[in-house]
């Protein structure tokens, strides 16, 4: 069971790294093909740190659709699907081993 945490835990961390390379390149895209909207988000890098509640909330919540945008919007869709997944997963599994814990206890 340890190893299977510990395996887990690496494989969020490797697709998290996954995810922080797509948001660079999706700021990036941003930055020159949208310059107020990058702006309004505060200017954000295009690195590995650049994640900010601004540009989670701004990917998130699909207003990248009014930029209409093609290329950035399957980026975008993408992106947001993708870190879906990786903090529901996660979610979704701490809740079945903590429910098989409990009936195995009763």
């Amino acid at each position: 069971m340890q190893i299977a945490l510990i395996v887990l835990t690496l494989l969020g961390m490797a697709y998290g790294t996954l995810l922080a390379k797509w948001h660079g390149e999706l700021m990036g895209q941003l930055r020159t093909g949208h310059q107020s909207i990058w702006q309004e988000l505060g200017s954000p890098h295009n690195a590995w740190g650049g994640w900010t509640w601004r540009t989670l909330r701004f990917l998130l919540s699909g207003r990248f659709e009014h930029l209409h945008d093609p290329r950035l919007s399957v980026a975008a869709s993408r992106f947001r699907v993708g870190f879906l997944i990786w903090v529901g997963v996660p979610i979704a599994l701490a809740v079945f081993f903590a429910g098989l814990n409990f009936f195995h206890a009763v």
